[in-house]
């Protein structure tokens, strides 16, 4: 039925809803009764209909963790997350994904666990809650390494390297965006690595280090014109002044460290939002 409902089949999926309700009336089976409260909850906000997605989502919860269906439980709670986002409730869809990471650490689930640390540190994020940001991006990272997960990995310590960048720690973001740097260089992720240059280069001309930023900037130019993105390479084009050709570009970059000083207010945006 979920399945049928990522396909934007919503009327076959109501139609197996009504199916499997007939055979749970008969089997009384708590956990085939908590897999069907899942699609009906899924369906209800697929149909907008929140308060009735609510009710059998809850009742998934329930019947899920009485029959030890942990995959169906792992769904119910993230779909109240989502149906929590909807509501633009992030501290409500914080506390369903905090059950989910509880769910998911009990039985293992460690590439899981790497992404619900991420989403949760997303909203904090949003929240200008970076300490609690930092907490799990650095979870993140961590158990991303262990599972030897790169592409989870470079991105939790992207948004590390951002919350760090917006909580004025220079020296620990600089240093978190040329490791996040390096593992998307690995993945060959270009969008990535030109929106990490870029970002590192405004860190790097507010601290007033013009010869670092510009051999960021100048990379994130080439990237900018590989990737057919003008508008975005008519400004880094601007910023690096009307003779590029003698932009210092060939040395790599210092390793000195930085003092901290108030950062610039705008970052680029070009990095997607989730750890899916």
């Amino acid at each position: 039925g979920e399945v049928l409902l990522e396909f934007g089949e919503l009327q076959d999926a109501i139609t197996v809803a009504k199916h499997a309700a007939n055979l749970v009336k008969v089997t009384e089976d708590p956990r085939m009764e908590a897999q069907l409260a899942v699609l009906q909850g899924s369906i209800a906000l697929a149909r907008g209909l929140r308060r009735e997605a609510e009710q059998y989502l809850l009742h998934a919860c329930e019947r899920a963790e009485q029959a030890r269906d942990f995959l169906a439980h792992e769904r119910a709670l993230l779909l109240l997350a989502e149906l929590e986002l909807q509501e633009a409730d992030p501290h409500g869809a914080i506390g369903y994904l905090r059950q989910a990471l509880d769910v998911a650490t009990a039985t293992g689930n460690d590439e899981l666990r790497t992404r619900l640390h991420g989403r949760i540190a997303r909203l904090y994020q949003s929240l200008h809650y970076f300490r609690e940001a930092e907490e799990h991006y650095r979870a993140a990272a961590t158990i991303a390494k262990e599972i030897e997960s790169l592409p989870l990995q470079a991105r939790a310590l992207r948004g590390l390297a951002a919350v760090l960048d917006a909580s004025g720690r220079v020296e620990e973001a600089l240093a978190t965006y040329r490791e996040a740097l390096a593992l998307f260089e690995q993945l060959g992720d270009r969008r990535a690595t030109l929106a990490l240059h870029y970002n590192a280069a405004l860190l790097l001309l507010d601290q007033g280090n013009d010869g670092e930023a510009r051999y960021h900037l100048r990379l994130a130019y080439e990237l900018a014109l590989a990737l057919g993105d003008d508008e975005l390479a008519a400004s880094l084009r601007e910023l690096l002044g009307p003779d590029l050709r003698r932009s210092p570009v060939a040395s790599e970059p210092a390793d000195e460290l930085l003092s901290e000083s108030p950062l610039i207010p705008h970052r680029h945006e070009e990095l997607p939002r989730d750890i899916p």
